[in-house]
């Protein structure tokens, strides 16, 4: 029997993994956007040892609101309110400055100023990239800013273009909405395809097809505490599919309403190239079927656990899975997940799946402008998919091997490569990283 992930499904892998053949990094410039010049905001004391004024220098882009905002300062706190090892480990924390300082100021008699200081990083970043795919050229971009109108807000947006494949998507992300309580997410993604294959696990081929996928979302996070997040989300998915002859279980046309519930929990702190602490997450969603398919019930779970050693050296363990009784095309990909699932090959799709993983991280190179990381891991895993009364399942495991780098003027997270071998299908495994997925 042929390994479940030889199979090719329903959809197209948009993450960013399948670009490594070409990647073709454009990074201009955006502080000079929307230049802000040093703000100074003065009040009259009202009581003894008070702020009375502040000071921000190295603002480009970003808005003084913004400053206070995160950090939940303004004239008229006493100077015995303000933390400024807590200032600026929050301002750090935004991923927006490469370096922050702040300091108070003795004026006169009870007044004091309150002086901030940052260094932004490249928000506003372009990547165009170019690759090929089953003998044809695919061409595309992404543009990514973290700091949208200067207000800490993430958006996202890109597309795909090939001979047959047309593809677009956007993100957008508002961490600070409604006094820094609630994290608001939006996402659309919208693709066609013609002339697609598809073949099942048995190598049953089927005949060419267009199909037409789009799908959308939002989300609402509450975290007044910064440790406990629970979130609400509901996403809508649209599938249709023609020319092509039935596919035993497989719905022509698709459209469903999937609303959902989650809790985190972390005590991630920030600290060299990424943060150390304990995160777990678990969430439930359930899907209703409006046209073709079956509803469907889904629960899925996320841990990460990161300690630095000596030498600014990282150990990693996570743990994730999902248990559903998805249809095909509402399946997650699981090659788009990150760790755990990196010596996966291309648009592997599982309604049920468990993966683990162990990383071992090393500088090897630590420079003003950002650090190399080597990366040893070792992943494992456990997948069933297949048509309803006809699913399958594999095991995998194999080690693997990766360079990140981290770029100390750059918002993108990180850039990576990593190289592994599935053991179970004896296959080397190469895929690319931009940020999020590291």
């Amino acid at each position: 029997m042929k390994p479940l992930y030889e199979l090719k499904a329903l959809h197209k892998n948009m993450q960013t993994k399948k670009l490594y053949l070409f990647l073709l990094l454009g990074f201009f410039s955006s502080g000079s956007l929307w230049p802000l010049d040093n703000v100074n905001k003065t009040q009259a004391a009202t009581e003894s040892d008070t702020i009375v004024k502040i000071t921000f220098k190295g603002l480009k882009r970003t808005k003084e609101e913004t400053i206070q905002d995160i950090t939940e300062i303004d004239i008229g706190q006493g100077i015995d309110t303000i933390n400024i090892k807590g200032i600026e480990q929050k301002l750090m924390g935004t991923g927006l400055f490469s370096d922050v300082s702040a300091s108070i100021n003795h004026l006169t008699n009870a007044e004091y100023e309150l002086v901030i200081i940052v260094s932004e990083k490249l928000t506003l970043v372009p990547v165009p990239f170019l690759y090929f795919s089953d003998s044809s050229i695919v061409v595309g971009g992404m543009l990514f800013d973290s700091n949208l109108f200067g207000k800490a807000k993430n958006f996202v947006t890109g597309g795909l273009y090939s001979e047959t494949e047309k593809t677009a998507f956007i993100n957008f992300i508002d961490p600070h909405y409604w006094g820094r309580t609630l994290i608001v997410g939006l996402s659309g993604f919208v693709s066609t395809d013609d002339n697609k294959e598809f073949t099942y696990v048995d190598d049953d081929s089927f005949a060419d097809y267009d199909s037409i996928e789009a799908s959308g979302g939002i989300s609402l996070s509450y975290r007044r505490n910064q440790s406990f997040i629970p979130t609400i989300d509901v996403t809508t998915a649209y599938y249709h599919a023609a020319n092509f002859d039935d596919i035993p279980g497989v719905e022509d046309e698709l459209f469903m309403i999937s609303p959902g519930a989650s809790i985190t929990f972390h005590n991630m702190k920030h600290g060299g190239s990424s943060p150390k602490g304990f995160s777990v997450s678990i969430a439930y969603h359930h899907g209703f079927s409006i046209v073709g398919s079956e509803a469907y019930d889904s629960i899925a779970m996320h841990t990460n656990w990161s300690t630095a050693l000596l030498d600014d050296k990282t150990f990693q363990l996570g743990l994730s899975g999902e248990y559903s009784d998805r249809s095909l095309q509402v399946m997650d990909n699981l090659s788009e997940k990150g760790r755990g699932y990196r010596i996966l090959p291309q648009n592997v799709y599982a309604s049920k799946y468990t993966a683990g993983y162990g990383a071992y991280s090393i500088p090897i190179i630590k420079a003003a402008w950002g650090i190399l990381e080597t990366n040893f891991l070792y992943e494992f895993g456990f997948l069933e998919t297949g048509m309803k009364g006809d699913s399958q399942s594999e095991y995998y495991h194999g080690p693997g091997y990766s360079f990140n780098l981290y770029l100390n003027k750059v918002a993108i997270p990180a850039l990576g490569i990593c190289f592994a071998y599935n053991i179970r299908t004896e296959t080397p495994v190469m895929s690319f990283s931009l940020g999020f997925s590291m």
